[in-house]
């Protein structure tokens, strides 16, 4: 779970909730990023959340499922390890 609030630390996001298990974890991630840093970069809230295919990349090349959603300020990313095929 540490390795997924990093992103959020420097636009200031907060995590606001992690839970996991042996297969899947989970973070909720509110305010990210903040609108000071939206009009700093010149960004929209579609072009900040691009940079979460980062992490997506990375997930998927250590084996895991990655996926994202965002219900207003909060972004809920959802770690699941893949089945061996």
């Amino acid at each position: 779970m540490t390795i997924l609030s990093h992103p959020i630390d420097a636009p200031r996001g907060r995590s606001i909730s992690s839970k996991g298990t042996k297969s899947e974890a989970k973070v909720v991630i509110a305010n990210w990023p903040q609108a000071l840093w939206l009009e700093m970069f010149d960004l929209t809230q579609e072009e900040a959340d691009a940079m979460w295919d980062v992490s997506k990349a990375i997930a998927e090349r250590q084996g895991f499922s990655h996926t994202l959603s965002r219900q207003g300020d909060e972004i809920t990313i959802t770690l699941s390890r893949q089945s061996a095929e």
